[in-house]
């Protein structure tokens, strides 16, 4: 019964290692070993398999994956070597199965000893023994919490809403620049057209108006040439009858509608005699 029992404990003890070799697959190497580079060892006691791990030196702002045999099973453990660039003051991102991701910022990784990568509610951090000190040592509070998330979350939000807000207010501005452009065009455009209807309209009433007077003018000719009355237009009707009399007196004398009050008013000027003369030529007019 000895040796059952015996056989029944080792048997346990074989099957629980075998369990624990398949729960975190041995060897798994984060990183590449080169000279000068810190490494530790890393547990993981997230719960989930780690699928990738990157580093982002200090003032790198940019993160960059470190090369993985294999991922980090849940409650497995790996060898971590870190680049000699990012063993101060650099920042961690860890990337789970499930595609979510976690951040730890001003981490010593030259100094991290035995680490372990935890859970704190929704928020992954690593633990670790200080090199330096001895103590432990863990990463809560360089790591964003779920506020600090939502904040910048939301800053990002109304960084994007400002952003569309900017390039659709340019992409108005832009069209109704166009658009008063257009107007402006349209308007000269009319303008212009109407322009040179007018001097299309203008140049041919003066061209027929300049046929017109050829024609007057030659018609004239030739009824100068044929001996031909020209009949009196209204101009020279004017000019003879109003025009060319200085006064009412002129006027009358050129109709023969003065008398003898007439004859009166220019006796000092022309003298009686001639205005007797003027009279008497009037009555025989008259009488004959």
């Amino acid at each position: 019964m000895k040796k059952v029992a015996a056989l029944v404990a080792a048997m346990a003890v074989a099957a629980v290692a075998l369990m624990a070799g398949c729960s975190s697959p041995a060897g798994i190497v984060v990183g590449q070993e080169a000279e000068g580079s810190p490494s530790f060892e890393l547990k993981n006691e997230t719960g989930q398999a780690i699928t990738a791990i990157a580093v982002d030196p200090a003032g790198a702002d940019a993160f960059k994956a470190l090369a993985q045999t294999g991922e980090i099973a849940a409650d497995g453990t790996a060898t971590v070597y870190v680049p000699a660039d990012a063993a101060e003051n650099a920042s961690v991102k860890v990337t789970f199965a499930d595609g979510l991701s976690c951040e730890m910022y001003g981490v010593n990784l030259a100094d991290v000893k035995d680490a372990a990568l935890k859970m704190d509610g929704a928020t992954a951090y690593m633990a670790y023994t200080s090199i330096a000190s001895g103590s432990a040592v863990d990463t809560k509070g360089a790591q964003p919490t779920a506020a600090d998330d939502e904040a910048e979350q939301k800053a990002a939000e109304e960084e994007k809403a400002a952003k569309e807000a900017e390039e659709k207010a340019a992409k108005e501005a832009e069209e109704e620049k166009a658009a008063k452009k257009k107007a402006a065009d349209e308007k000269k455009a009319a303008e212009e057209a109407e322009a040179k209807a007018k001097a299309e309209a203008a140049e041919a009433e003066a061209a027929e108006k300049a046929a017109a007077e050829e024609k007057a003018a030659q018609k004239a000719a030739d009824d100068a040439a044929s001996g031909a009355k020209i009949p009196e237009t209204f101009k020279d009707y004017v000019e003879k009858w109003v025009y060319s009399c200085e006064d009412q007196a002129a006027l009358l004398d050129k109709i023969g509608g003065r008398g003898k009050e007439g004859c009166r008013e220019e006796e000092g000027r022309r003298g009686k005699e001639g205005c007797r003369e003027e009279e008497g030529c009037r009555r025989e007019e008259k009488e004959g």
